[in-house]
């Protein structure tokens, strides 16, 4: 069996393989990246691409420049939608943790919500506070509280710690672009 697996192994490590040294080497790099533009371009929403372009076109990755490009941009809705969900994140556990700041966070989180565009509050049904459907029980004097499975099983804590990157970082919801982040920086050639 242990004979099996170095030849196994050896056959793995071979050419182009994606075990060799665990890293794509460059022709896997440039076929998947065609896929993911292909991919992009697919959707048939083209100006998704323009915001991305520059990632498939230039072989050096700018971080700095796939945020501005993507979460910072002020014509996408992702910038306000994650002010406003960090905001509105912060204000519920403010009142869960019963902390003497809460009106200011609530005050924070209703003018996060205000700069979202109308558009978008519209065509997502966003209210400014979401009626509680799974985590937490109905308004119990204007706030929110949990149901009793979320709070035995901590949920809440696991859910505020993976907001972003990074603890403290200044995103909320950005793990679909932080994994296309990832993706794009690894087939940068």
């Amino acid at each position: 069996m242990l004979t099996y697996l170095k030849e196994l192994l050896k056959k793995l490590q071979k050419g182009n393989s994606l075990f060799t040294n665990h890293k794509l080497n460059d022709i896997l790099k440039k076929r998947f990246k065609a896929e993911l533009k292909a991919k992009i371009l697919n959707r048939r929403k083209p100006e998704y691409y323009d915001y991305v372009e520059h990632f498939f076109v230039h072989d050096k990755f700018n971080e700095a420049l796939f945020w501005e490009k993507t979460l910072d941009n002020h014509i996408l809705p992702f910038k306000t939608l994650n002010n406003w969900f960090g905001k509105f994140v912060d204000a519920v556990d403010a009142g869960l943790e019963n902390r003497t700041d809460q009106e200011t966070c609530w005050k924070k989180a209703d003018d996060a919500y205000m700069h979202v565009p109308a558009k978008i509050r519209l065509k997502y049904k966003l209210e400014e506070r979401p009626v509680p459907k799974n985590w937490f029980a109905p308004y119990k004097d204007g706030k929110y509280c949990f149901t009793v499975k979320f709070k035995k099983e901590g949920l809440w804590n696991s859910y505020k710690n993976r907001q972003g990157e990074e603890k403290g970082s200044r995103y909320f919801f950005n793990y679909r672009h932080a994994a296309f982040l990832r993706l794009l920086n690894e087939l940068a050639i």
